[in-house]
């Protein structure tokens, strides 16, 4: 793809999502669209622009298939109960928590379950930046394939709809709510007790990615926590004001000052 066509790209990106695709790994960019033309029988950039002119539906398409949403319930259960242990750690008041990049909506659902199976109130936001996926997020409704991937224990939260297909039970449900947000380019809601924004930073150049992390951290509240997804490393946890308290999580340090 030459550099004429990526600007045209981007420009279009600009104008239906309101997003800079700049902050993205070009690499990660090129391999999803190259693939997405592929299966949509598209040659080059110009005909996908061709095709995208005055078709919303299209773009939307283009952007569901530029976002990575692989997520599932109760993923990495080791570190599910490192963030659980170190949330319940907190004064007996209702959590606020912000999933970030919430895809389908398995890690919110995860963390209403777990909450309410400890017996701890919370409101959960689960934002992402593709409203196709969100539309799908907001059923609250699973497949077989899905509902494999929940602990028995845990199976009590969701109710049977058809004869292979369940819903979230509505005293749980209630408690999240989505929203579409772009890291990149959206304000920032802040106030919360626990973030999880596992496996998007990896997609975004350095800079970026240091801008997202360190809004993040302002999103906190002291002693608030971070998850980061169990493969990605935040180097630059210091400058941030957090400190390391597990694998992929940090907490935000109450006084800075006193722990330098």
């Amino acid at each position: 793809m030459t550099e004429q066509e990526w600007e045209n790209f981007f420009g279009a990106a600009r104008r239906w999502w309101g997003t800079d695709l700049t902050s993205y790994k070009r690499t990660h960019l090129d391999r999803r669209l190259t693939t997405f033309m592929v299966q949509e029988g598209l040659t080059d950039v110009p005909a996908l622009m061709a095709r995208g002119q005055n078709d919303p539906e299209f773009w939307e398409r283009v952007h569901s298939y530029l976002t990575i949403h692989v997520s599932e319930f109760f993923r990495d259960a080791p570190y599910w109960q490192a963030w659980t242990q170190a949330i319940l750690q907190r004064p007996d008041v209702p959590l606020k928590f912000w999933s970030a990049g919430a895809s389908w909506g398995a890690e919110p659902v995860t963390l209403a379950v777990l909450m309410n199976a400890a017996g701890r109130s919370c409101e959960i936001l689960a934002t992402d930046s593709d409203v196709a996926i969100l539309r799908e997020a907001k059923t609250m409704e699973y497949g077989q394939e899905v509902m494999s991937q929940i602990p028995m224990q845990y199976r009590q939260y969701f109710e049977r709809i058809g004869p292979d297909r369940w819903r979230l039970i509505s005293s749980i449900g209630r408690h999240i709510r989505f929203m579409r947000h772009h890291l990149l380019s959206d304000p920032y809601p802040s106030g919360f007790h626990g973030i999880l924004c596992r496996n998007v930073l990896i997609y975004f150049e350095p800079s970026a990615r240091w801008t997202v992390a360190q809004k993040l951290a302002q999103a906190l509240l002291p002693q608030g926590y971070l998850w980061l997804g169990a493969t990605e490393t935040l180097l630059e946890w210091r400058g941030l004001g957090l400190r390391v308290v597990g694998p992929s999580l940090f907490q935000k340090i109450a006084n800075p000052i006193a722990e330098r």
